[in-house]
């Protein structure tokens, strides 16, 4: 099977609950924070709180990825975060974060062709072994990641991609 098929998408409709998964969130954003503002920016604490859920959503879905051995994808267009919880620009900020960090991998765009949307490209993302022993030093086992991270009840959240 490609390892494109075998990938699940990227909801990022998860938030951190429990007290592991706040640690983790905190522990990533104390260690890398200085990578989330670029060079003449000030921080803000509204822009920290996007930074933040979409950290939390982005972990959520690479957590449950490999619980199941599988990588995430998510699209790269702009367009596919109108009405969603998570904006591009934090999305994207963060992945870099995450990448720049080793905490996670990437494989090129593929053709997305799942018929839940216009055919584009698409991404693929799972955590590092650096970023799994991350995790699991948080006390998180990704095959109970349900006790850790919630799905939202954000109707922005819920929002399909069209």
């Amino acid at each position: 099977m490609a390892e494109r098929d075998r990938a699940i998408m990227m909801a990022l409709d998860g938030r951190a609950i429990s007290a592991q998964a706040l640690a983790l969130v905190a522990s990533i954003l104390e260690v890398h924070e200085a990578t989330l503002s670029p060079q003449g920016m000030q921080r803000r604490e509204e822009r920290l709180a996007g930074v933040k859920l979409a950290l939390e959503a982005m972990l959520c879905d690479l957590i449950g990825a490999a619980a199941l051995e599988r990588w995430s994808w998510r699209s790269m267009r702009r367009e596919a975060f109108s009405r969603q919880a998570v904006s591009y620009r934090m999305f994207a900020l963060v992945r870099e974060m995450l990448l720049a960090a080793g905490l996670v991998e990437e494989l090129p765009p593929f053709t997305d062709r799942t018929g839940f949307g216009p055919v584009g490209k698409a991404t693929r993302l799972r955590l590092t072994q650096a970023g799994m022993a991350l995790v699991e030093r948080h006390g998180i086992d990704p095959s109970d990641h349900g006790q850790h991270f919630a799905l939202s009840t954000d109707a922005k959240a819920q929002a399909m991609d069209l």
